[in-house]
């Protein structure tokens, strides 16, 4: 006898009428949601909580009375559970909001779907149910803050490594996902204004990676910008890899930006990218996964491993989602295994040894 799954429960606070019907049409259509209720502002989803019980919240950014930013704040301090933003656009303002969500305490953010005339309905369709599917798994803390609450001191672990550590290292691999605007301002706000190239695959909503380089060269101080093909990268630079397209890095130290491979799941790939600083870096680089779904990055990081780079992967307590990371370590494939403080310490450490 098979046993039938539960339903996952989803709660939506949404003011629009017309995404209201539109967002019933998404997920009625699923066997594995149901919608639970529909709310019309942060404080009714607040009060909603005590008798639908829902699973997860899919929460409008703009709302009356109170808007999400608060409403997700108040949830995650009093009665946190999974939460999931929504975007009306990719515009920088909008992107500012979505990041204001997280820091409140989102899990992660989608841009709403359109009329269905749309052509990229259906792929928005798809992105936002399985969002809310694998978000709803989600074990959350009261008030998320796993981040700031974990930092352990890194001295004992870089004296104990000091040769290791203090190799000239010519480049930063970092490959994230969920969870990844946070912890890159968290580790990259703490390092000093001397440091090698990093790249950066960070798994997002096509759309907002723009608005969250421009955020972290806010918040970091740092020079932060979206990779270009044959780009010759530069100390002290912080490159992403642009929406629908793989980075990676030639030993000409230029960036070189290709269409979707067949072979990798995601594009932009933390894979692909690995795969050619392991080919072209080897010994001199770095290689760091961080928060996230699944397990890209992983299998290539152990390869830059074996080359001789360092690698690094987030600690399982300050991990929003340990998906890669945890891939990571169950492959043998990370040097160490950090908190952000400790993997901005030993950043620190590179251009401390390179003077």
């Amino acid at each position: 006898m098979t046993s039938i799954k539960r339903k996952i429960k989803l709660l939506i606070a949404e003011d629009s009428i017309v995404q209201k019907e539109l967002l019933s049409y998404i997920f009625d259509s699923d066997p594995e949601i149901k919608i639970v209720g529909f709310v019309h502002n942060g404080i009714d989803s607040i009060k909603a909580l005590k008798y639908l019980m829902p699973d997860i919240i899919l929460m409008d950014l703009h709302m009356p009375d109170m808007n999400g930013i608060e409403a997700i704040r108040q949830i995650m301090t009093e009665n946190p559970l999974p939460i999931v933003a929504m975007s009306a656009s990719n515009s920088a303002d909008e992107m500012v909001n979505s990041i204001h969500a997280l820091e409140a305490g989102a899990l992660a953010f989608v841009e709403k779907p359109k009329s269905i005339q749309d052509p990229q309905f259906e792929c928005m369709c798809d992105y936002l149910v399985s969002t809310v599917k694998l978000m709803s798994e989600v074990k959350v803390v009261r008030r998320y803050s796993n981040i700031d609450k974990l930092t352990r001191p890194a001295d004992s672990l870089l004296n104990k490594n000091s040769k290791l550590i203090s190799k000239q290292i010519n480049l930063i691999a970092i490959g994230v996902s969920t969870g990844g605007p946070l912890v890159l301002k968290k580790i990259l706000k703490n390092i000093s204004s001397d440091f090698p190239p990093i790249l950066i695959v960070q798994h997002i909503v096509p759309g907002f990676i723009q608005g969250v380089a421009d955020w972290l060269t806010l918040e970091t101080k740092h020079h932060v910008e979206i990779a270009t093909n044959h780009q010759l990268i530069q100390r002290n630079h912080i490159y992403f890899a642009p929406d629908f397209f793989n980075m990676s890095i030639l030993k000409s130290q230029q960036i070189c930006l290709t269409p979707k491979d067949i072979k990798y799941n995601f594009c932009p790939s933390v894979n692909f990218l690995f795969n050619s600083v392991y080919t072209n870096i080897k010994d001199r680089a770095m290689g760091i996964l961080l928060t996230g779904m699944g397990g890209d990055g992983a299998d290539q990081l152990k390869k830059m491993k074996e080359a001789g780079a360092i690698t690094i992967a987030q600690d399982k307590e300050s991990s929003m989602i340990y998906g890669m990371p945890e891939r990571a370590a169950a492959l043998g494939a990370a040097t160490f295994i950090l908190t952000p403080d400790e993997i901005s310490d030993i950043i620190n450490s590179l251009s401390r040894d390179e003077k």
